[in-house]
């Protein structure tokens, strides 16, 4: 009987096992709450992370330079010093914009002064506009003054003077600025003084053939900016490696036994006084690195670091007076100048329809060699495939040469020696796109394309203010005239009105669509009018054919009263995501119950009201520009859930007619905050986790009671 007491001495195995599964049950609740609550709290991060960004990107405020400005003449004893002449009237505190587009990596220029006076500005390559403004005294001065600057590096530099009208320079600046440079390569020859910084320079097979690369050392040569070479009193450490090259000589250096290093004799060595040089032989094909090293300020010890790096790369054939299309450029332009940024390439969209004849381009070619020498000297061919003709002239100044046919060629030599123009004309065929490419015997130097349009074909028309009132709207009906290609052509509308006494037929002061006038919905290319509202009603433009249109297209025009008999204060939806967002618009009917002409109205009494603190622009007291009857500004939605309301009031006069007065506008709508795909897959896990857990409890129930019988 013991076995049956000590069955009978356990606890109810029903009691046990049915609390056991309350408190597993009240778990499960527990973690489904906390699961949910977790869910919930990082939603609302990630709701918090909706933030609206209102950035603005800063324009230039200088006014373009008078004059173009005059080459610049670089001081061979301190590097990049130039003289700009004729940028300011002298007369006036002229402000105007200086923007480096390209120069060597990391160059800047210095504008020091204007005529005698004036504030140091720097201006990096690439680093966009910024401003220089002229000395106060110099306003007095008489005549043009002239501006004196400084580059950084030598190299060459393009310069864009002015802001909304410009003018661009390019100057090139020369003079020895690192510890080592190549002087004479490849048959290239450069003396110290006048050196360009050249780290990479190119070398021929040869048992006697050499590269020679000048030295510096100790305080070495003052630049702008405060630059020198190493520390005044010390040596500079040359070594040589690859391709079985040695230094064979060497000036003002002492070469080592193994003929692979040198070091400086004197303690300061600059292109103006004592250069240093070490003639390199290039005996096999490959790569030649020539570095320097600096000594220290203990005397006899040179840094572990190469200050600098020479790249010889040493072929079986010279580089000078090679043809390279790698460095040989051409620059298409407009019609009046050259364009002597190379890459720099206006988009050229030019009429050529049956009475065309107006010039599209200029192409200047520039060849240079291997070792980027002008190149002389040479036949230029050019063909152009599609419409067009092109003409030829070896002055590259010569940009209006006329058209002969569609291949042309001829030398270069007149003006610059390496360069000549290229001229693209009209051929009245039509539109299309042209090729042109330009070659130097059979090894192509590049192509340029330019769009020429035909004559127009198809109109469309619509109006950007399709509600006027009585008196001349200003860019209310645009026009768009595209060719049988759909590239928008020049065109002049004239409009014919279905009601005169309404709308006149006349169309003024047509222009080309503002980039602003564009995101009104203008098309781009199209041509913006105004018209003439005489009285309230509707009308219809009907835009008359051109000579070589097939349609006449057609907008709708309503004249409302001047006065607003109703108004609204709405939002674009009723409900929002957190942080979505808002546009608010106030909407404006006359009497007749339609939507106010275009125009500005007075309507605001005080600045309207948000009920929470929202990242937005309010409608502000005073007047608001409407179109179609609606004003608008912009908010962005709270991030918790929940209603919000707009209020505003409206003022007690004109534009107002006496009931729409003194009311007060709200709007109201809603945050909602939508389950996210995480919360409902954790939901449904969570659902699942508790069927199965009530599954079990049957089961264990089950189980209880065969045991109990």
């Amino acid at each position: 009987m013991t076995y049956e007491k000590g069955l009978f001495a356990q606890a109810d195995p029903g009691i046990v096992s049915g609390s056991t599964i309350e408190r597993k049950q009240m778990s499960t609740k527990t973690i489904y709450k906390r699961i949910a609550f977790v869910a919930v709290t990082a939603m609302g991060a990630g709701v918090l992370s909706v933030a609206p960004a209102f950035a603005a990107a800063a324009t230039a405020t200088a006014v373009a330079p008078l004059t173009t400005a005059a080459g610049a003449t670089a001081d061979t004893n301190s590097i990049g010093t130039v003289t700009f002449g004729g940028i300011t009237s002298g007369s006036t505190a002229d402000t105007f914009a200086v923007n480096v587009l390209s120069g060597p990596a990391g160059g800047v220029l210095t504008i020091g002064r204007i005529g005698s006076n004036g504030t140091d500005t720097t201006h990096t390559v690439g680093a966009g506009a910024s401003d220089y403004t002229e000395g106060a005294s110099d306003a007095n001065a008489a005549g043009a003054l002239t501006v004196t600057g400084s580059f950084s590096l030598p190299g060459t530099y393009t310069v864009q003077w002015g802001a909304t009208t410009t003018i661009t320079g390019t100057y090139t600046v020369t003079g020895q600025r690192n510890s080592i440079a190549a002087l004479i390569a490849d048959g290239v020859s450069e003396v110290a003084a006048t050196a360009t910084n050249r780290t990479t320079a190119n070398g021929v097979v040869g048992s006697f053939n050499t590269v020679t690369v000048g030295v510096l050392s100790g305080s070495g040569v003052a630049v702008a900016g405060g630059n020198t070479i190493g520390t005044a009193g010390r040596r500079t450490l040359v070594t040589v490696s690859g391709a079985g090259a040695t230094i064979t000589s060497s000036t003002n250096l002492t070469v080592a036994e193994n003929k692979l290093s040198a070091v400086t004799s004197t303690a300061n060595m600059t292109f103006a006084s004592n250069p240093g040089a070490v003639v390199i032989n290039t005996p096999q094909a490959g790569t030649v690195t020539v570095q320097s090293f600096l000594e220290s300020s203990n005397a006899g010890i040179f840094s572990a670091t190469a200050d600098q790096t020479v790249t010889i790369t040493v072929g079986t054939a010279a580089a000078n007076g090679v043809l390279s299309v790698a460095n040989s450029t051409l620059a298409m332009g407009d019609v009046a100048t050259a364009q002597d940024v190379a890459g720099v390439d206006d988009v050229f969209t030019v009429a050529n329809g049956a009475a065309a004849s107006t010039q599209g381009a200029n192409i200047i070619v520039a060849l240079q060699d291997g070792v980027k020498n002008a190149l002389a000297g040479q036949t230029v061919t050019a063909v152009i495939t599609g419409p067009g003709l092109l003409g030829y002239n070896e002055n590259e100044a010569t940009t209006n040469a006329a058209a002969t046919a569609r291949a042309v060629s001829g030398g270069t030599g007149t003006g610059n020696t390496n360069q000549s123009v290229i001229t693209v004309w009209p051929d009245k065929t039509g539109a299309g796109v042209a090729t042109v490419t330009i070659s130097v015997g059979s090894t192509v130097i590049g192509t340029k394309s330019i769009t020429f349009t035909g004559d127009a074909k198809t109109l469309t028309t619509g109006a950007l203010k399709p509600h006027i009132v009585v008196g001349s709207a200003a860019d209310a009906v645009w026009v768009l005239a595209v060719d049988t290609a759909g590239t928008p052509v020049s065109y002049s509308p004239v409009a014919t009105s279905s009601a005169t006494a309404v709308v006149a037929s006349s169309l003024s002061n047509c222009a080309t669509a503002s980039a602003a006038e564009i995101l009104l919905g203008a098309p781009k290319g199209s041509f913006v009018c105004d018209i003439t509202g005489s009285s309230v009603g509707t009308a219809t433009l009907t835009i008359a054919a051109g000579a070589t249109t097939t349609n006449s297209p057609t907008v709708a025009i309503r004249v409302t009263k001047s006065t607003i008999a109703a108004i609204t204060l709405t939002t674009d939806k009723a409900t929002y995501a957190p942080g979505e967002k808002i546009t608010l618009r106030l909407t404006a009917r006359d009497a007749d119950g339609q939507l106010i002409g275009a125009g500005s109205y007075d309507v605001m009494e005080g600045a309207q009201t948000a009920s929470q603190a929202l990242t937005g622009t309010a409608f502000a007291d005073g007047a608001h520009t409407f179109n179609a009857g609606v004003a608008s500004v912009t908010y962005f939605a709270p991030l918790v859930a929940g209603p919000f309301t707009f209020t505003a009031k409206t003022t007690a006069a004109a534009p107002f007619e006496t009931a729409a007065q003194n009311l007060t506008l709200t709007a109201t709508a809603n945050v909602a905050i939508a389950p996210s795909a995480e919360l409902s897959q954790i939901t449904t896990l969570v659902n699942s986790l508790i069927a199965k857990i009530n599954a079990l409890n049957k089961l264990v129930a089950k189980i209880q009671k065969k045991v109990k019988a």
